[in-house]
């Protein structure tokens, strides 16, 4: 089992930003601006007054306004996790632990068998790419239920050519 998350401090950096400590002793740059919009709820945090009021709750276990709206360490975890930038060698470590050709990566992502090539000699990767590929790490039982590993070389001859 994984440890959850804990934040040890949080402090606003800007309009809906926020600088995270985590109790591991890494520290994050987090943007709740898609959070803020989208969901009704937060909306009041648009008020940069109302965002500043941010303290750690729950003995690391989240976050709190002093208007009594919350987001928990998991959640800030997660948003971090997808926020922050993959690069070409996190790309191709993640690419070697899921044991995936190149050729099955292209298959994954729709994309040419280039383009994987190419994303390995990037140093950040498309966001909804990282995002996927964090996913599948983190979930791999859903992934191998889909994925089809391919064999190495040539498809065999079916005995319709003879």
């Amino acid at each position: 089992m994984t440890d959850l998350p804990r934040l040890d401090s949080v402090r606003p950096t800007g309009p809906c930003r926020l600088r995270v400590k985590w109790r591991n002793g890494r520290s994050e740059a987090i943007d709740l601006t898609g959070v803020i919009r989208a969901f009704p709820p937060f909306a009041a945090l648009g008020d940069p007054e109302a965002f500043r009021r941010v303290t750690v709750t729950g003995h690391g276990t989240g976050i709190a306004w002093a208007n009594g709206l919350d987001y928990s360490a998991e959640s800030l975890h997660e948003i971090a996790e997808v926020q922050r930038v993959m690069s070409d060698r996190e790309f191709r470590r993640w690419q070697k632990e899921m044991a995936l050709s190149n050729a099955e990566v292209a298959t994954i992502f729709g994309v040419a068998k280039s383009t994987v090539k190419n994303y390995h000699a990037r140093k950040t990767l498309p966001v909804a790419f990282r995002i996927t590929c964090r996913q599948i790490k983190r979930e791999p039982e859903l992934f191998y239920g889909l994925h089809r590993p391919r064999r190495a070389g040539r498809p065999p001859q079916s005995d319709a050519a003879e």
